[in-house]
């Protein structure tokens, strides 16, 4: 399915919905949130809070915000420049309604309100027959006869005059029409004052997603050492924006943490994001005085007073499984080991990009990405689709808090044929039943079954 072409910039409505549970944790810390940023696109985020839910909660609220007005910051006039899109794009939109529009011209309406004067009689003479009548029945026939002949005349005469299909309602049905016209007008420019967007540069829009994230951690430690708060937040947003005037969407994904983001490109699953794991990070963490320790099999960040510690399990807001983040003041002060500069990925998005997929590391931890998207396309409904992940990931023994948030590309094939072409491109070669004539990368012949075995190259 092609995207719908268009001449100014707009963001199309996708599917989305998440799930959420504690699993074996004493609380549930993650949220999630799916907003339309007015002029940028639409937008999810999954935060992975830690040490408490208060960076989650205030992440969630503010993050949006910033990202917006930060993204909106780097088009110079701004506001015209989306006062012009929403212009192009009603008039666009309401042109496009323009064959089914009704256009009642004084004329037109006279002649209609005749006709249905007319008809009105007719069907009034006619009842009056059929009430009461002291001519002679012969009589009755030919008049009635008469009066019925007039309904297909009157009828015909209504719809060559652009009227309703039965002369006595002519105008009234035409009335109906122009009214429905102007409720389609209306609703088509509510949708594009909604749905407009502004093209931004990548590059703009990666200074935006850093500039937000990075404002709102000094914003939520600054409230922190007020309120005496050592938790904190993995943070993963992705937003769908207008890549260009021709219908076109890209993908701005930040990451900063161990969420992951996950693309169904064809039937290719696409790490969108990238895990910001102590081990990865390491020489980074090293360099700003920090430490990455073994705890109990699992690599953490430390500062220098967490090694003070000897490892003090009590202390858990000094050991991070993570390197970055927002919030988790104890890891930021006096050199910040812990970081929340995130990565930004931005993907032009295709016809062939259907499902994007939003897990905390509960989930990845116990499912790999192709059992993920699998379970996101196995079901039509998005919410369905993340209840599945998250149930699946319970189900192979996970003990974090699981979260899952999918959502449909409002280009995506339909649900079945998702499926169809993920299970094909996943099925052993030796079954696949191929024509010896099929050019590489070609259309599957299909031949007729023999009892010879199977051969395999080896080195395809």
């Amino acid at each position: 399915m092609s995207f719908a072409v268009a001449n100014t910039s707009a963001v199309e409505t996708p599917r989305s919905a998440a799930d959420g549970f504690k699993g074996l944790k004493e609380s549930y810390e993650d949220r999630v949130a799916s907003v339309f940023l007015e002029g940028v696109g639409y937008a999810w985020g999954l935060f992975d809070g830690h040490g408490g839910a208060a960076a989650a909660d205030y992440v969630r609220e503010f993050l949006f915000h910033q990202l917006g007005e930060a993204a909106k910051g780097r088009v110079e006039n701004f506001a015209q420049v989306l006062e012009r899109v929403r212009t192009d794009l009603k008039r666009e939109r309401v042109a496009a309604t323009r064959g089914d529009r009704v256009r009642l011209t004084p004329e037109r309406r006279s002649v209609l309100e005749r006709l249905e004067a007319a008809a009105s009689e007719v069907e009034t003479r006619l009842a009056d027959l059929n009430a009461y009548s002291y001519a002679p029945p012969e009589t009755l026939v030919r008049v009635r006869a008469a009066l019925e002949a007039r309904r297909p005349w009157l009828d015909a005469a209504s719809l060559a005059r652009g009227g309703g299909p039965r002369a006595v309602d002519a105008l009234r049905d035409v009335l109906a029409r122009e009214r429905e016209g102007h409720r389609r007008v209306e609703e088509c420019e509510a949708e594009a004052a909604k749905t407009a967007a502004v093209v931004i540069a990548d590059d703009a829009w990666k200074e935006a997603a850093r500039d937000a994230f990075l404002r709102c951690d000094l914003d939520f430690l600054d409230l922190a050492d007020r309120k005496g708060l050592d938790d904190g937040t993995c943070a993963l947003v992705a937003v769908l924006a207008p890549a260009s005037k021709q219908g076109r969407h890209k993908l701005v994904v930040a990451n900063a943490g161990d969420s992951r983001a996950l693309l169904l490109r064809g039937t290719r699953v696409v790490r969108a994001s990238t895990d910001h794991k102590p081990d990865v990070e390491r020489r980074r963490v090293e360099k700003a005085g920090g430490y990455v320790v073994d705890v109990g099999g699992v690599k953490r960040v430390t500062s220098a007073s967490g090694v003070g510690f000897g490892v003090d399990r009590s202390k858990k807001s000094l050991y991070l499984s993570v390197a970055r983040a927002i919030g988790d003041r104890q890891l930021k002060k006096p050199s910040p080991v812990v970081v929340a500069t995130p990565d930004v990925k931005i993907f032009a998005l295709t016809p062939d990009d259907s499902v994007l997929v939003l897990v905390c590391d509960g989930i990845t931890d116990a499912l790999q990405d192709d059992a993920i998207i699998h379970a996101a396309i196995a079901q039509d409904d998005p919410e369905d689709a993340a209840r599945t992940i998250v149930r699946d990931a319970f189900s192979k023994g996970a003990a974090d808090n699981l979260t899952a948030l999918v959502v449909r590309f409002p280009w995506s094939p339909p649900h079945p044929v998702l499926l169809q072409n993920w299970e094909a491109a996943r099925r052993p070669p030796h079954l696949l039943d191929v024509g010896e004539d099929t050019p590489p990368g070609g259309p599957l012949l299909l031949r007729k079954k023999t009892n010879k075995k199977p051969t395999i190259d080896m080195f395809a």
